[in-house]
């Protein structure tokens, strides 16, 4: 049976405040898997730090977000690492939702399936919902 929902969020924003306060985390933020140029924490930064000296950070090819971005995060920098959490663990709980509904609809398709079986008998569930059912 699978873990609750709840521990699961517990456990993965335990897991990512972890990895903010580790050693880990600079060498994460230096991965090409994990960062490009449009996502780069550090280009946000910079950019930041050039608009409060009164550079347009869109002068040179550090920043590429919008606008409305920019100043969206002059305010959100002090609490970057918790709306970073929040927006995480929302994203696992919409994610969560959207794959039981799809699993409804496989299983109900497969059962619909199921219950036309050809003449010879065999079953045409998979095998993970034959040992279900």
């Amino acid at each position: 049976m699978a873990a609750p929902l709840a521990l699961v969020l517990v456990v993965a924003v335990t897991v990512r405040a972890a990895l903010f306060r580790s050693s880990l985390a600079e060498f994460i933020s230096e991965r090409v898997e994990v960062v490009s140029p449009l996502s780069s924490w550090k280009r946000v930064v910079e950019g930041l730090s050039l608009l409060d000296l009164g550079v347009s950070p869109y002068s040179g090819a550090v920043f590429h977000e919008t606008p409305l971005i920019i100043y969206l995060f002059h305010f959100l920098i002090d609490y970057a690492e918790l709306v970073f959490m929040i927006t995480d663990a929302l994203t696992a709980i919409a994610l969560y939702f959207a794959i039981q509904d799809f699993n409804k609809v496989v299983v109900a398709f497969f059962l619909q399936l199921n219950s036309r079986t050809p003449a010879s008998g065999a079953s045409v569930l998979p095998p993970l919902l034959q040992l279900s059912s």
